[in-house]
């Protein structure tokens, strides 16, 4: 376009500072940015939007906030790009700030702010945050539901999870692969796995995720043998596995201790595959707020003291009946 004489103007500018946001490429949108002085193009209420996100979506929070706080008049995407940039980075007090001084919102940002909680495990404030949307007369989309689903699973809240579900079918909402898998996945995770199966086989797609949601599921209510199966059958549907996939397999063999040839078999496929099974990752709800940790996990602040409480606890049950299966490292039920 420069070399046909043809100059840039904002709407340009705009589409280049957007594939710089989209793939973090801060030397592209630092060039863009430096054209746009070169050029006297900046005072445009969408260029400098785009500005905000693309710095933001690029770790420079510093650059982004001024030009944030340089500009005068701010609409719904300016307020929403700064918030989503604190959120992107775990920053979720600036978020909330951000968010509670908004003089107007629209479904993106509630979704960023409800996105922002569920991430940092927050997952309460996020339903209430939901709450709040709906009854302040935004109707929330498919990205609200997901996130809210998420926090369900994470929280294993089954009556929250009913709920929203019970929203999508009397709304006469028709559910995307992405929103069909989070109901399966909330529902697996929340206890009643034969509403995960339904929802599953009721799918008219279904991509590699809904697969491996299921798979989990029924690894997870140790029904071993039904995930073996239905790997079988993603297998003959011509869907490829990942390390999800494996992972999730090779719970279910552990829930099925006897199949030790298909444990042999998954571990042959991961190889030939070239993945590694990543380290297990537990939760735990506290006070509405999710707490994640792995196995000799020493990372958390207060590891002295869940360490003390372990052993007490782990004294207690010796006291009442119970003691360590030292062969498969598992609590069952003695008589000492």
């Amino acid at each position: 376009m420069r070399e046909f004489g043809v100059l840039p103007d904002e709407f340009t500018f705009t589409s280049l500072l957007s594939v710089s946001a989209q793939t973090c490429d801060l030397d592209l949108g630092r060039f863009v940015h430096l054209c746009m002085e070169v050029n006297g193009v900046g005072s445009d209420l969408h260029v400098k939007n785009a500005l905000v996100d693309m710095y933001g979506k690029c770790g420079q929070l510093d650059i982004a906030r001024y030009i944030f706080e340089q500009m005068h008049n701010k609409n719904v995407i300016t307020w929403t790009s700064m918030l989503n940039a604190y959120a992107k980075h775990g920053l979720i007090d600036f978020a909330q700030q951000c968010f509670d001084q908004m003089p107007m919102k629209n479904v993106v940002s509630w979704n960023c702010m409800m996105s922002c909680f569920v991430q940092e495990g927050r997952c309460r404030e996020a339903y209430n945050l939901f709450c709040r949307m709906c009854n302040s007369g935004v109707s929330p989309d498919e990205n609200s539901l997901i996130s809210i689903l998420s926090a369900s699973s994470q929280l294993g809240d089954l009556v929250m999870g009913k709920e929203i579900h019970g929203y999508i079918l009397a709304n006469n909402i028709t559910p995307s692969v992405t929103l069909s898998n989070s109901l399966v996945d909330m529902y697996a995770k929340c206890g009643p796995v034969e509403r995960a199966l339904g929802i599953f086989f009721e799918m008219p797609k279904r991509n590699l995720v809904s697969w491996n949601v299921l798979i989990g599921a029924l690894a997870l209510h140790g029904r071993g043998s039904e995930a073996v199966d239905l790997f079988k059958g993603m297998v003959e549907s011509g869907i490829k596995p990942d390390e999800i996939t494996f992972t999730g397999l090779l719970s279910a063999c552990s829930h099925s201790a006897g199949r030790w040839d298909d444990v042999k078999k998954i571990r042959k496929l991961m190889n030939d595959h070239t993945i590694e099974k990543c380290r297990a990752i537990s939760s735990i709800e506290i006070d509405g707020c999710v707490c994640q940790f792995m196995v000799d996990d020493r990372r958390h602040e207060s590891w002295d003291s869940i360490q003390i409480m372990l052993d007490q606890l782990n004294d207690h049950l010796k006291f009442a009946g119970y003691r360590y299966n030292l062969s498969s490292s598992l609590l069952e039920e003695k008589e000492i």
